[in-house]
């Protein structure tokens, strides 16, 4: 076999193994916990200046304005790289940040764009329970 054709293999099996993967009990925490609380989705943070930001898990992360405002996000798919990630760059066009369109990235990850399927404003109080029911 060629070296393209095992790349291309070994490539597919990556993919593969990466669209299979499951969903944690962490999740359902942070489902509970945004039925529970009630918390307001927002599909637009306006006049967004990202400050900085805090894994939950490969779904869910909180992201702070310069106003120090916490948001939770959550993402369409796992972010697997995410629980390690030193650092994430926001794609997002413009000074807003959209649920649907803009993503988080993982430099260094072979995952790409991981897109927000949602917002949530949080209180500061809000984001404390929520990173104290980390796993």
């Amino acid at each position: 076999m060629k070296p393209f054709g095992v790349v291309l293999i070994l490539l597919l099996s990556v993919l593969l193994g990466c669209s299979t993967v499951k969903k944690t009990k962490s999740d359902d925490i942070y489902k509970k916990y945004i039925k529970e609380q009630k918390l307001e989705k927002s599909a637009r943070i306006t006049a967004f200046r990202f400050h900085g930001w805090n894994s939950l898990n490969r779904e869910y992360l909180i992201v702070s304005t310069s106003f120090n405002k916490p948001y939770l996000l959550t993402l369409n798919t796992p972010c697997n790289d995410l629980p390690f990630a030193h650092r994430i760059v926001i794609d997002n066009d413009g000074s807003s940040l959209d649920a649907g369109f803009d993503s988080i990235v993982v430099p260094d990850s072979i995952a790409g764009k991981c897109r927000i399927k949602s917002i949530y404003k949080l209180t500061k109080e809000q984001a404390d329970e929520l990173t104290a029911l980390k796993p």
